[in-house]
């Protein structure tokens, strides 16, 4: 048959669910969004919940989760690692972890500490430096989980087609 078929993927076809209890959720536009429950992160893919999870991090969230919110958040991280697509994108730099303007006792020094030791055990945590570049990143990664998920579908439906049957 020697027509050439195209099936193209769409960014409005990925919807992103965003845990009902994110209180500030990043804005994912092309991506469709919709409010769900997520058992682990703040963002996954309707049609792939157990493919990808980001969980979001502003600064002083972060901060709390080297004090007294670390047992907590160490077993979030645990629980992220069953996720082939994981991350914690944390909205700050390491230039702002250095420089410690927070509110807490703890030092800049310990901060980046517990960020490193996190890393070396595998951790995905990706210090975005702002808002906007965190929800480039969680976007892109929406995005990229969907489509490496989507295309091999969508390979065999053109085939199918293509063949006639």
């Amino acid at each position: 048959m020697g027509s050439k078929i195209n099936i193209k993927t769409e960014q409005a076809e990925c919807c992103v669910i965003i845990d009902k209890r994110e209180q500030l959720p990043w804005n994912l536009e092309p991506l469709t969004c919709q409010a769900g429950t997520l058992q682990t992160g703040d963002y996954s893919l309707l049609d792939f919940p157990d493919e990808i999870s980001i969980e979001r991090k502003e600064l002083s969230d972060f901060v709390g989760c080297v004090g007294g919110g670390r047992e907590r958040f160490e077993r979030e991280l645990e629980r992220l690692k069953a996720y082939r697509v994981h991350a914690v994108i944390v909205e700050a730099s390491w230039q702002d972890l250095a420089e410690g303007n927070w509110r807490s006792k703890l030092t800049s020094q310990t901060v980046l500490r517990s960020l490193s030791s996190w890393l070396a055990q595998g951790n995905v945590i990706i210090p975005a430096g702002n808002r906007e570049m965190s929800e480039r990143i969680a976007r892109s990664m929406l995005w990229f989980a969907f489509k490496h998920k989507i295309e091999p579908v969508k390979r065999i439906i053109k085939r199918r087609l293509t063949e006639g049957g």
